[in-house]
């Protein structure tokens, strides 16, 4: 498994309604997406529309380059980490992208952010 943590260092959010792209043969419906940027990666993710076929989440290691499938319900939470973490970073995974995600790095209880 080759797997990394990236920290993301800036986004771009983009929304829409009833925005279509193809990945494999599927055709993916969604309301938007955010794109993350690290030092040199990049992560895509995108908010899929109710009912939407769901591509497969894909990492290209050595292009630096993640997309992520998530349902359009949880675009607020993924911008709200955005806005208001500091210590966001990006779980890569070209051998197993099911389990990609975006999360923070560990915080002291009880101290709020950490600049």
């Amino acid at each position: 498994m080759t797997s990394e943590i990236v920290p993301i260092k800036k986004y771009k959010l983009c929304m829409g309604n009833r925005l279509k792209n193809t990945w494999n043969n599927i055709t993916a419906i969604f309301n938007g997406y955010v794109i993350c940027y690290g030092e040199k990666h990049r992560v895509i993710v995108y908010f899929l529309s109710e009912n939407s076929p769901v591509p497969a989440q894909y990492y290209l290691k050595d292009k630096k380059f993640a997309v992520m499938f998530v349902p359009s319900c949880e675009r607020y939470e993924y911008t709200d980490v955005l806005r208001n973490e500091k210590s966001v970073c990006a779980y890569l995974n070209d051998t197993e992208p099911e389990k990609m995600m975006i999360m923070t790095q560990q915080e002291p209880i009880g101290q709020g952010e950490i600049d």
